[in-house]
């Protein structure tokens, strides 16, 4: 009898511990995240609607968790701290700029035309003569050598210690974009422009001969992925500009 009076003072008084309420997410936070993986899936079916809601469900836990986590920091007072304060803005900057990129590429739409030139330069082979340089004086003395008539095979010639270049015929999606964006511009038979600096190493380049690949598929079979890097080789040479404005390169 005395231990049923004492648990209805208990109950009575709010003694025991209630759980506490789970923070509320809307459904605003999980759309993102849904429609965000669905994009990156490249599937042209829907996620089944079974599939779909328990993604949903483990998204909003996953977000009430952090949820849980944020507010005990604030209360241990991680929010008025120096070093948290500016890791915050760290990770703030890298959101917005990862959101930009996205933005950039939502906003270009390339033309059949766009992505038939880009077809015909992913398609292309070339077979190259390579001088390398320790320094930008080196080859710009070199190239003003080959300005006044010398041949390309005799400058390499002339040259210490070059690294041996095959005599074959390579794709120019094959090298890094630095080179790439150099060699795509360069007809049969020419030298490029100036030295082509990578890596601290300073290159001339000569375009011996060029082809069409052998092995490159239809043009409708490749659309999507032509598409996709059209998309990201403008949003980058926007980007590249943009940093160049403000002294970033």
């Amino acid at each position: 009898m005395k231990k049923s009076i004492a648990l209805l003072f208990l109950l009575t008084s709010g003694f025991i511990a209630i759980a506490a309420e789970a923070p509320q997410i809307e459904d605003a936070r999980i759309d993102p995240i849904i429609e965000q993986f669905e994009a990156q899936s490249h599937s042209k079916d829907k996620m089944p609607a079974e599939q779909r809601e328990e993604m949903r469900k483990q998204l909003k836990l996953n977000l009430q968790r952090s949820e849980v986590l944020k507010n005990e920091a604030i209360k241990a007072g991680l929010d008025k701290d120096e070093n948290v304060k500016n890791m915050f803005k760290n990770v703030e900057s890298e959101f917005y700029a990862n959101q930009y990129v996205e933005y950039l590429k939502k906003n270009i739409k390339p033309s059949d035309n766009d992505l038939h030139k880009l077809y015909e330069r992913v398609g292309r082979e070339v077979r190259l003569q390579t001088a390398v340089f320790r320094t930008k004086q080196e080859a710009g003395e070199a190239l003003q050598k080959l300005n006044k008539g010398m041949s390309f095979t005799d400058l390499v010639k002339s040259l210490p210690e070059q690294p041996p270049v095959p005599d074959t015929f390579v794709s120019t999606q094959m090298f890094p974009p630095e080179l790439a964006t150099v060699i795509d511009k360069m007809n049969k038979g020419k030298i490029s422009d100036e030295p082509v600096e990578f890596q601290g190493i300073f290159y001339l380049f000569k375009v011996a001969d060029t082809r069409k690949s052998q092995a490159m598929p239809d043009f409708n079979e490749l659309k999507p992925n032509l598409t996709n890097q059209y998309v990201n080789e403008k949003s980058f040479e926007q980007i590249q500009l943009l940093f160049k404005e403000y002294g970033l390169e």
